[in-house]
């Protein structure tokens, strides 16, 4: 089966811009339903704690303001164990995204790749290795950048193919400019996203004619 790859997330300091305070009215479905996606989290390096909550929080806030609501579910990584999680069985439903964190990155991938979308699997691979090395290097703190590398990939899940940005939270390369909205209060989606996110969410809520 061929899986269409939805953006690989890397980093470089150059200028950027700014989209941060801006602010979304929360959407909701036709049938007044609240906008929300479920992300279920299979995390094969056991993130501590407090890093997981700062992470989860934050990219809650970035969709929140997008007028999404997220929902997080911890799923099992051991094999056999799918029973003890039934919440994570939900891959008919396409308001349920996959993100697995690993903790290297995988062969064949460009070494600047933080992450990666594949689309139709609604399946995000997030790298471990590389989210270390590039918040030491640009000396960010590591929640911060995994939640805004987590951000970009779910983004590519709901934007679709091609859906990189010359700035801002979907640019293919963070500018120093953006590094610096990070530290104050992180990046956004510009409005034309925010319809775009809103408008394939309300889509797959609806139900079945």
């Amino acid at each position: 089966m061929s899986w269409q790859l939805g953006g690989i997330f890397c980093f470089a300091i150059m200028l950027g811009f700014n989209h941060a305070g801006q602010a979304v009215t929360q959407e909701t479905g036709k049938n007044g339903d609240t906008l929300r996606v479920k992300v279920l989290l299979f995390d094969f390096v056991q993130l501590p704690v407090k890093t997981q909550q700062q992470v989860e929080g934050q990219v809650a806030k970035i969709y929140r303001e997008a007028g999404v609501e997220m929902e997080w579910i911890p799923c099992s990584t051991g094999e056999g164990q799918t029973a003890l999680y039934p919440r994570c069985t939900g891959y008919e439903n396409a308001t349920h995204l996959f993100l697995r964190i690993h903790p290297h990155m995988r062969k064949g991938m460009k070494s600047e790749a933080a992450g990666e979308a594949i689309i139709p699997a609604r399946i995000i691979n997030i790298f471990w290795d590389r989210i270390q090395y590039e918040a030491n290097n640009l000396r960010v703190p590591v929640p911060e950048v995994l939640a805004h590398v987590i951000a970009h990939e779910i983004g590519h899940l709901l934007l679709g193919p091609n859906s990189h940005a010359p700035a801002g939270i979907m640019a293919a390369k963070w500018r120093f400019r953006d590094l610096i909205n990070i530290f104050q209060g992180g990046l956004r989606f510009t409005p034309q996203e925010c319809d775009r996110i809103n408008a394939e969410v309300m889509k797959r809520q609806a139900p079945p004619l």
